[in-house]
């Protein structure tokens, strides 16, 4: 039944601090509860109500998160590396993606036009099986830093292939934003945030039949 590896997703983590390593350990309860996974035919996957909320009882810690146009703390940041390497799985195993959200900035473990952003009850990932034979969901990190996600189940089509790529459609460059604050001296600057470049990116995946390309999609 799970005879098959249809898809594979695979980002990079860092063990180099102590916030990295909290980080991290949202990226391993995150990984724990979609792991093992099984979707029949037809059924569809949501990252929030299989993960519910992320508390700290729970085990989640503090990392950083966007919000509101700013990079902030909260409770159970970073497992968006997680809900986003799923989705590249989803992507390369040609399955029905629901719902999927960019960041409002770009990541550092993917290229733009590849993330999936999630937050608690306001922006979720789903996606479906859409193949006539149950999946699974496998999820791993390795000693190399290396977080793995792969999706199994019946290839009926072994000469149908996808393929992916992004193309840059514009970049808005950061505008540096000076606001007064008469507490400070005079002459005395400091950074509240660094600035981001802005990127529009289109995504598209190619569908290949025995080498041959049968269609291209705008994704």
């Amino acid at each position: 039944m799970f005879r098959d590896n249809l898809g594979t997703g695979k980002t990079y983590f860092s063990t180099a601090s102590q916030y990295n390593i909290d980080r991290n350990e949202n990226l391993n309860l995150a990984l724990e509860c979609i792991d093992g996974v099984i979707l029949a035919p037809g059924d569809t996957f949501s990252f929030d109500k299989t993960l519910g909320e992320r508390t700290a009882e729970k085990g989640y810690k503090s990392a950083k998160v966007f919000s509101g146009g700013k990079i902030i703390d909260a409770i159970g940041g970073g497992i968006c590396q997680v809900s986003s390497t799923l989705y590249n799985a989803v992507l390369r195993s040609n399955l029905d993606v629901l719902e999927r959200h960019n960041h409002s900035f770009i990541v550092t473990y993917m290229p733009a036009g590849y993330d999936a952003a999630v937050a608690y009850q306001a922006i979720d990932f789903k996606f479906k099986n859409s193949t006539n034979w149950p999946i699974k969901i496998q999820g791993r990190t390795t000693d190399a830093n290396e977080l793995v996600i792969t999706i199994i189940g019946t290839n009926e089509n072994p000469g149908k292939t996808v393929e992916f790529y992004t193309q840059l459609v514009k970049t808005t460059e950061f505008k540096t934003i000076y606001i007064d604050d008469p507490q400070m001296a005079e002459g005395k600057t400091v950074i509240k945030q660094n600035g981001i470049n802005g990127y529009v990116v289109d995504t598209y995946k190619i569908v290949k039949q025995d080498g041959k390309e049968m269609n291209r999609y705008k994704i």
